[in-house]
């Protein structure tokens, strides 16, 4: 009875150390959107910019400054979608500009300077590839230190539990049930695991690939900035920095999760192996 109360608490171990690992997944998940959507809407390109630029050439086609005589090309169409947008909202000259002064508070307000959610710290959106990096750094050293307690803890409970098959087995289902990002072969049926498994690794990576987009946006673009510039070269370099320790760790934690599979198949195959005799 003992032993099985051990074992138990083993199993359970094992449960609560795959639980922390799921829970900084969906950090790691949600911060990689919440970053990438900071990211998007800054753009120079972006909707909010259009929008301006518009609702801009719509003023100066109210105030007759200018005349589609004198533009051609990219000029030509901006001026005809400009004098559409006028048109079409009924806008007169007052409210052009009013819309226009709206529009570039919300962009100073929401785009060009971010609020970091729950903390209500706000930083410049010029250092999103400096701060992202070293948000992505700390959350990715979580990550690795709950997977290698989760290996760790994983291996211990099934060297525990020895060459009692049946019992490995009873203990092996009750852990694989409980798992969730973690989707270890089942008795019944092992075939389905493969490729759900691969969701995991993605999400993972998810720090990587929109810090790397972040980072080589601010290279390509550093040259036109011209407030404050060697501002931004340095949080361009230090961003850089931190995207190669953002790789060095993603692909630790991607080892982790892989040894973990690796225990689970090993595992898998103890239990699945007929009895020699």
């Amino acid at each position: 009875m003992s032993e099985d109360k051990n074992l138990e608490a083993m199993a359970d171990a094992v449960v609560d150390s795959a639980g922390n690992s799921r829970l900084i997944i969906i950090v790691i998940v949600f911060a990689s959107i919440l970053t990438f959507i900071s990211f998007w809407n800054s753009r120079d390109d972006g909707w909010m910019e259009h929008r301006l630029e518009i609702a801009r050439q719509a003023c100066l086609i109210a105030e007759s400054k200018i005349q589609p005589d004198s533009l051609s090309g990219i000029a030509r169409k901006s001026y005809y979608q400009a004098r559409s947008f006028y048109i079409k909202k009924g806008f007169d000259h007052d409210r052009l500009v009013a819309y226009i002064t709206n529009l570039e508070a919300l962009r100073t307000e929401r785009v060009l300077h971010i609020s970091i959610p729950f903390v209500g710290i706000i930083i410049d959106v010029n250092d999103l590839g400096l701060f992202s990096g070293v948000t992505f750094a700390v959350i990715l050293i979580w990550f690795s230190f709950h997977s290698r307690k989760e290996l760790n803890n994983l291996n211990f409970a099934f060297e525990a539990l020895g060459s009692n098959k049946d019992q490995m087995k009873k203990y092996y289902c009750y852990i694989g049930m409980r798992q969730v990002f973690t989707t270890p072969p089942m008795p019944k049926k092992p075939e389905d695991v493969l490729p759900w498994r691969w969701v995991m690794y993605v999400m993972a990576v998810l720090p990587l690939i929109v810090h790397a987009i972040i980072v080589l946006h601010d290279i390509g673009t550093l040259s036109s900035i011209f407030t404050n510039p060697p501002h931004a070269q340095l949080s361009t370099i230090l961003g850089a920095i931190t995207l190669v320790f953002v790789a060095i760790l993603t692909f630790l934690c991607l080892y982790l999760s892989y040894k973990i599979d690796q225990a689970w198949k090993v595992a898998f195959k103890r239990i699945m192996t007929p009895d020699e005799g």
